[in-house]
This record gives structure tokens, sequence and C-alpha cells, in this order.
């Protein structure tokens, strides 16, 4: 509940920090294309699917997940 709260924006979970409830960047890595597998074992279907789409739309757009993906640009990056 807190993780939609603070970390959720559309189908992504952002970096957040626990004490502020503040995204710490405005970037994605490709690492949390991973978190619509912990939705999915803990039953929340839906959101793993929401995930999932959006992941999957990002992969579509670059043929490939970029290494960091800025959303203020909805651009990849190489670090």
């Amino acid at each position: 509940e807190a993780l939609d709260k603070h970390a959720k924006f559309e189908g992504f979970s952002f970096n957040t920090d626990m004490f502020r409830g503040a995204w710490t960047a405005s970037t994605l890595s490709p690492l949390a294309a991973f978190w619509g597998s912990v939705q999915a074992m803990i039953g929340d279907v839906q959101g793993a699917m929401r995930t999932h789409t959006y992941w999957t739309a990002l992969w579509s757009q670059n043929s490939a997940l970029p290494e960091v993906l800025d959303v203020n640009n909805i651009m990849g990056m190489a670090m």
C-alpha cells in the first residue's frame, strides 16, 4: 500500500526516500522490471499485468531496455 502511494507512477516503481516518501531520482533502472514478478507472487495479478505492460511498451519503443530511463525526457541513457 505504501509503495503504491509513494513510489508508483503508472506501471513503474521508483526509488523512494523512506523518510520523506519522495522519489530519489526521476530515472528508472531495468532491474525494476522484476517488480511485476514480485507482484504476481504476492497475489497482485492486476498490478503485475500493468507493470509488465509498461515495461513491454518501453522495450518495444527502444528495441531493448535502456540502462537507465530518464522519465523527464522519456529517453534511454547509457551509464
